[in-house]
């Protein structure tokens, strides 16, 4: 409702003047004229959909622990709370770089105890950083794909096997690749985005065994959810997150990286339900002594190739009555095929401004196996 209301805030219009009386035009003609900032941590929220549509959305790196805690220094400085350098990194470590966090316990600390904030004092401390414990989907790849800032130096990669990196990987941090995942519990949307985005990543791996591993973590959790979702197995749901932690030995970068929402499943899906949806239309208007059958696996696999071989025959650009008797056989064939499963061609204009003829009901086989595949 809150976001709603907000929507309805820097929608509104001016009322019409010939509709409503003056005192009511005064009332409803309000306009918003300043902006709005609103600050989240997960865009893709389903309540923030409606603000999403008409917010000019600008996306911020998360801050480096060491910028953090300098600045965090200098603020106790100018509050005269007793600190150093080291605790504020530690804070900043707690805290996972969450700035509001890091001030409201430097608040707190002034507030209920002495000025003076001590390591010993930040790691007693259980409920720091609780709140944004969840991160978002965009967060959850950096770190699986990433290195750590503060341990770029201390991780070496150059391995001929990819599967030996497990031995430079920390076992705390294999732990904590394992709950930030298990964390998030949307694991298809989470290895969607690792298999649209692995392959632009920059990995030493000339013979290209990270790759075939990799897919092979994929088929595994493919077949893994398929025994879940279809035998009601959900013993295998604790091994999920493991695929996540592959990922991370083979392609983990110094580099910072792009990563993008996931579409090709959803562009998929709406091809296949496009070229679906045609081959029906295409069946229910063939003709009654053909129809019987056909169906629509028959017609995709058995005739469309052929049929687009038929309705593009190969003719001379010239008068039709230069024609061969072999390129009239083809014209005939061609009317017969196109009356027989009513098909035609409209004229449609490009986005460059040319008029090209497109088939009605578009079908186009190549398209179509693509999608089931």
């Amino acid at each position: 409702p809150s976001i709603q209301l907000l929507v309805d805030l820097i929608s509104r219009m001016p009322a019409d003047s010939q509709q409503t009386s003056s005192k009511t035009k005064k009332n409803n003609s309000f306009v918003l004229l300043r902006p709005v900032i609103c600050i989240c941590n997960d865009l893709y929220v389903p309540a923030l959909k409606p603000l999403r549509q008409i917010a000019l959305i600008l996306n911020f790196p998360r801050i480096e622990p060491s910028a953090l805690a300098k600045r965090l220094l200098t603020i106790s400085e100018q509050l005269n709370i007793q600190t150093d350098i080291i605790t504020m990194n530690s804070l900043c470590a707690k805290a996972t770089c969450d700035i509001r966090s890091c001030l409201h316990f430097m608040q707190f600390v002034v507030t209920h105890r002495n000025r003076a904030i001590t390591k010993k004092m930040i790691e007693s401390t259980a409920v720091l950083g609780v709140k944004d414990a969840q991160k978002s989907l965009f967060e959850i790849w950096t770190e699986i794909l990433q290195v750590p800032q503060s341990k770029k130096a201390q991780l070496t990669l150059q391995l001929d096997d990819p599967l030996k990196r497990a031995g430079k990987v920390a076992l705390a941090r294999r732990l904590e690749l394992i709950d930030l995942v298990s964390s998030i519990g949307s694991y298809d949307r989470l290895y969607d985005g690792l298999f649209e985005h692995y392959l632009t990543l920059h990995f030493h791996d000339p013979k290209l065994t990270s790759i075939n591993y990799a897919n092979q973590w994929l088929l595994f959790y493919d077949v893994m959810n398929k025994e879940m979702y279809t035998q009601q197995n959900y013993s295998f749901w604790r091994y999920a997150p493991y695929v996540a932690l592959v990922f991370n030995l083979l392609f983990v970068t110094h580099r910072p990286i792009q990563m993008r929402y996931p579409q090709k499943q959803l562009d998929v899906q709406n091809k296949l339900r496009t070229n679906t949806a045609a081959i029906e239309t295409m069946l229910n208007d063939i003709v009654p002594n053909i129809r019987q059958y056909l169906n629509k696996d028959i017609l995709v696999l058995d005739i469309l190739p052929h049929m687009l071989e038929i309705l593009q025959p190969r003719l001379r650009q010239t008068n039709i009555a230069l024609f061969t008797n072999k390129e009239l056989r083809d014209i005939q064939t061609l009317i017969d095929v196109m009356v027989t499963f009513s098909l035609s061609y409209i004229q449609q204009r490009t986005a460059t401004g040319e008029n090209v003829l497109v088939l009605e009901p578009y079908v186009s086989w190549k398209s179509y196996k693509r999608s089931i595949l």
